[in-house]
């Protein structure tokens, strides 16, 4: 049997590209994994899997949310979000960063109120020009992700 470690690491060779192939093309929800021969299990797409599932408060999504509220926000806004950050104190006369901590005013913005500040700026919701608009920087999901942040800065809810 000198070709057995050969027969071995075709086999495996090929079960490793069908159990990639078949993870690529969907992915059974657990009723489907537990028998898949019932008729009521049902297959989603693995968009559908990840649409469905998009937000975790451990996810990739808040890391990645975190880090681009770090790199375009927390220069003026602070790293903690308390409106303290390294550029706050540049900004004009009377122009103050808002304190994404403070939960009392960030209840009072909606969702759509902040992903539309960060989107177009702070004259389009009739704040200062000093908040740049970020749609050309950030797309609209990264945009939705810091809002998601936001709200676990303020733990708080929006109307």
């Amino acid at each position: 049997m000198k070709n057995k470690p050969i027969v071995l690491a075709i086999i495996s060779t090929g079960w490793l590209a069908f159990s990639v192939g078949a993870a690529d093309s969907t992915i059974m929800d657990s009723g489907a994994r537990d028998s898949a021969r019932y008729s009521h299990t049902k297959t989603i797409t693995k968009e559908s899997f990840i649409a469905s599932n998009r937000w975790d408060t451990g996810s990739s999504q808040l890391r990645q949310a975190k880090k681009n509220y770090m790199l375009h926000c927390a220069t003026c806004h602070g790293a903690k979000g308390d409106g303290q950050g390294e550029l706050a104190e540049m900004l004009g006369e009377g122009i103050k960063p808002r304190d994404h901590t403070d939960a009392k005013v960030m209840s009072q913005r909606s969702d759509e109120d902040l992903r539309k500040v960060i989107s177009d700026g702070g004259e389009s919701m009739g704040f200062n020009s000093a908040m740049p608009p970020f749609s050309t920087t950030l797309s609209n999901e990264e945009i939705v992700d810091i809002v998601k942040y936001l709200r676990t800065l303020c733990k708080c809810k929006g109307p």
